[in-house]
């Protein structure tokens, strides 16, 4: 799964070495520019990070050369940007903190079936497409006919692309049994496809263990915001690297319909909740971390004439010490453990089931300050 670059706007050739101290001058402060009135959107703080960010580094290139790759200019730059993004990071702390404050409210629900009265709680976001989309993916709420159809559209592209079928370019002003009818004709097994098929559709058996759990580890990231990922351009859709992404200077997850499965509908919730973690716990350390995995990226595309996303994919994931590597190899499996307890407890009994104190804590791989 992979989590939205930081913007980066270093161009031409890698930085032989950096003057930090020219960061302290001129400095623009998030307080100056939040809008107090509406800081709580993710657009007005994106804003904020990005001019900060872009700010910093633009200073750092103007007081450079251009030269050629060498491994001690590498570390030079590199040691560079750390130096000059750390002092911009700093002032980013504060704006993270209400960036990543909880969104999420609780309240416990009493039924009465048959003379028998139950306890349940029940979560809700500040932000209601975030409070549906979760839902959803828990089985609490039903898809929306809009959801349907692009999550149709979606496993059907990506259908049509793995048995080397022409996708239709109208695909996306087709109806529902079409766009079924096209899926079928692209699989080796229609009868098991079709199941599968309406499976993913009518979304997943509410578990209220599940619902539960999902909820909590919300909580705990921050109470990120979630988005469907849908693109209008239908040649992307099913990209194998076109997946789910996190968004560090929104605190957003975006979740893409044609990558949900039915045998686990929650699967890319709980990996992009694993990058929101991440920034909650030690936002500054992992902004600074994601500036430098990018630039390796860059530097390692630009030498190898392989893609940037290739690069993130093929090399990043397996690091130890990157972004990527503590989010999918450290932190996910931990959250993904939670799940499958809730969700096998919730098959077996009727009760709620909520960690048990410390169970969901997960060892840090770094000690960093940050």
């Amino acid at each position: 799964m992979n989590e939205a670059p930081t913007p980066n706007p270093i161009e031409g050739g890698i930085t032989e070495t950096t003057d930090a101290k020219m960061m302290e001058e001129e400095s623009v402060t998030p307080e100056d520019q939040i809008d107090t009135e509406n800081k709580s959107r993710p657009e007005k703080l994106r804003a904020i990070i990005a001019d900060i960010l872009t700010n910093a580094l633009l200073r750092c290139k103007e007081k450079v050369r251009k030269t050629t790759y060498t491994k001690s200019i590498l570390i030079g730059s590199v040691g560079g940007i750390i130096a000059t993004a750390a002092i911009q990071g700093v002032k980013l702390e504060k704006a993270t903190k209400e960036i990543h404050r909880d969104k999420v409210t609780e309240t416990e629900v009493k039924t009465d079936v048959d003379g028998v009265t139950s306890k349940h709680k029940e979560f809700k976001h500040e932000d209601p497409e975030t409070t549906h989309i979760i839902n959803a993916l828990c089985g609490k709420e039903p898809f929306t006919e809009n959801e349907k159809l692009n999550i149709a559209i979606g496993i059907t592209v990506k259908s049509c692309k793995a048995s080397k079928t022409p996708v239709p370019e109208d695909i996306q002003s087709w109806d529902l049994q079409e766009i079924k009818d096209l899926y079928l004709k692209t699989t080796n097994n229609p009868e098991y496809h079709l199941k599968e098929f309406d499976t993913i559709l009518s979304g997943a058996v509410y578990l209220e263990g599940l619902y539960s759990i999902i909820w909590e580890q919300e909580k705990r990231s921050g109470s990120p915001y979630v988005r469907w990922s849908v693109t209008e351009n239908t040649a992307n859709i099913g990209d194998v690297h076109n997946g789910a992404f996190y968004e560090a200077d929104t605190h957003t997850m975006y979740i893409k319909p044609e990558a949900l499965t039915c045998s686990n509908i929650t699967d890319q919730y709980v990996a992009e909740v694993s990058h929101a973690l991440q920034y909650t716990e030690k936002p500054v350390r992992n902004l600074l971390r994601n500036i430098c995995d990018n630039f390796t990226a860059l530097v390692i595309a630009r030498q190898t004439g392989m893609d940037t996303r290739d690069v993130r994919n093929l090399i990043l994931y397996d690091e130890p010490g990157t972004v990527e590597y503590e989010a999918h190899k450290i932190i996910e499996p931990v959250l993904q453990a939670e799940v499958d307890k809730a969700r096998n407890i919730s098959y077996q009994s009727a009760t709620s089931y909520y960690p048990e104190e410390g169970e969901s804590e997960h060892k840090n791989s770094s000690n960093d300050p940050y």
